[in-house]
């Protein structure tokens, strides 16, 4: 009796052994689905091939290469638009619910060589990738920012090209200055939905550089549009 108990436990154990300990399949995860989230993101747990997205913690993304249709999420209210292009130069043209947000040529043999924007979008918009054969492409869903109602010191941001971001609550009074290290680009900035700079600028233009101050609401949300590759600096002023 004793000899066949102890044969018995050795060939379950061995059982279990050879069966991987009783664990899900290979590829499959196993927990709660925040962790199982991550790791689909982490160990490649993403659609291959063109026009293939994930949607990981927190966020919308989808990337793809060439010309294409999608609609985003409902929640997606903020995007961020990055194209590369492996070549000397390719239109990058992007229309969201049929309003032309993206239009640039982009490649190694031009500056800046790719693109890189961020816009305000209504939720569950069509997108559509024109006349951008061969550039690659990511979508990105951003979180509004959060900014305390009084920041210490004066509140200052910087940057480069097209995004999206709020003023804080107490600024009532904004300097905003752009310029571009090229011959002419765009520096279009509105605020609250009113367009208040609407300049070209430029190391061929006179002046090649702009700088205005403005009043504004706090807690107004700023869109700077058609600007690929312009500097800028928002400061407060008292």
């Amino acid at each position: 009796m004793k000899t066949s108990f102890w044969a018995c436990l050795f060939a379950t154990v061995f059982f279990l052994a050879a069966c991987g300990g009783g664990g899900g399949r290979s590829g499959q995860c196993s927990g709660s689905a925040e962790y199982c989230a991550e790791y689909a993101t982490s160990s490649g747990g993403s659609d291959a091939g063109t026009g293939a997205s994930t949607t990981p913690i927190g966020g919308f993304t989808k990337s793809g290469t060439g010309d294409t249709v999608f609609t985003m999420p409902a929640d997606v209210t903020r995007i961020r638009i990055q194209g590369s292009f492996a070549g000397n130069g390719s239109n990058f043209i992007v229309r969201i619910s049929g309003t032309l947000r993206v239009n640039e040529t982009i490649g190694t043999s031009l500056s800046p060589s790719a693109f890189d924007g961020t816009y305000l979008v209504t939720g569950g918009s069509t997108v559509e990738i024109t006349s951008s054969s061969g550039v690659n492409w990511t979508f990105t869903q951003v979180i509004a920012d959060t900014i305390p109602a009084n920041p210490t010191g004066l509140y200052v941001i910087t940057g480069t090209g097209d995004t999206v971001f709020t003023i804080p609550a107490n600024v009532t009074k904004i300097r905003i200055q752009g310029s571009f290290a090229g011959n002419g680009s765009n520096l279009i900035v509105r605020i609250g939905g009113t367009l208040r700079v609407n300049e070209i600028i430029g190391t061929s233009r006179s002046p090649s550089a702009f700088d205005g101050t403005y009043l504004v609401t706090g807690g107004s949300i700023v869109e700077i549009t058609s600007s690929s590759g312009v500097a800028w600096t928002f400061t407060e002023v008292q």
